[in-house]
């Protein structure tokens, strides 16, 4: 079951980097919608976090045109979800 949350939660990552580059915001924001659910059924307090901040830099209603910010914040997304990945692989 954990492994269907991971696979979901690289493939929304996958999708957000995709909305991004397209410059699609509607998608963008589905797929932080769908990453801060699994995020709150897999209590990753982390995860929630970063959404959060995808949220608020999604939130002008346009595809943000500094990609350092985008960068960062995708880097610190995938460390998460590889964070989960190795908890998930312990228990």
């Amino acid at each position: 079951m954990l492994d269907d949350y991971s696979k979901d939660n690289h493939q929304q990552l996958d999708s957000l980097v995709v909305a991004i580059k397209e410059k699609n915001l509607e998608a963008a924001q589905l797929s932080i919608a769908a990453l801060t659910l699994n995020a709150n059924i897999l209590c990753a307090q982390a995860l929630k976090c970063l959404c959060a901040q995808w949220s608020t830099l999604l939130s002008d209603n346009e595809i943000p045109t500094s990609l350092s910010n985008v960068n960062c914040l995708l880097n610190s997304t995938r460390m998460a979800l590889n964070n989960i990945d190795k908890y998930a692989e312990t228990i």
